[in-house]
């Protein structure tokens, strides 16, 4: 199911295409997996980033949070010209707070701990703005906050990817002002299953 909020452009369908950039060209971001501790990421706020051992694997390292007043990280990229989405997995260890990506100020995906969760949720937020992709270069942020100080969240496998588009036909209505999509994995993934299931029992 989708994590929160859920804001699919009526113009544009997301297939989902998760293939990291290779290092070092545009639209890829450096130490993602934070194997190299925080190394390309600049921390702000009054809280805590610290890279730790995974509690689901111990043979991975993730970054770990902790709430103070907000805490963020952030690292500037270079877009790549074109429709791209934002991937990483979050697990919010005392069920608490939220996550807000920012793309330079503006908020593209805000996503609430989930009740129950015990293991990493995947996140796709996709970028289909061509005022935003177009731009030389983009700060990204992504901020947690939470009510109370020591609230923890962990993060791993922040990349960017090319994103394909299918378009819609022409006859749907296009509302205007949404310029951001945000969904989760799981929800796509659910969507392409349907999807599939449909073709399959056409005549």
């Amino acid at each position: 199911l989708p994590l929160t909020n859920q804001f699919i452009s009526p113009q544009s369908l997301l297939v989902q295409n998760f293939n990291p950039l290779p290092k070092g060209l545009p639209g890829s971001l450096f130490n993602g997996g934070f194997d190299n501790g925080l190394s390309g990421w600049t921390v702000k706020g009054r809280g805590t980033a610290s890279v730790i051992t995974d509690p689901t694997d111990p043979q991975n390292r993730v970054l770990e949070l902790v709430s103070g007043s907000p805490v963020s990280i952030e690292q500037e990229f270079e877009p790549v010209g074109q429709p791209f989405e934002i991937h990483l997995r979050s697990l919010f260890l005392d069920l608490a707070g939220s996550i807000q990506v920012y793309l330079d100020d503006k908020v593209v995906g805000t996503f609430d701990a989930q009740p129950g969760a015990d293991d990493f949720v995947p996140i796709v937020v996709l970028i289909d703005d061509p005022a935003v992709y177009n731009k030389p270069k983009i700060i990204l942020k992504i901020l947690f906050n939470a009510p109370q100080s020591g609230t923890r969240v962990l993060l791993d496998d922040i990349a960017l990817t090319v994103a394909q588009i299918e378009e819609k036909p022409a006859d749907v209505p296009v509302l205007p002002g949404v310029v951001f999509s945000v969904s989760a994995i799981a929800g796509l993934a659910l969507l392409n299953r349907r999807r599939r299931w449909r073709r399959g029992n056409v005549p």
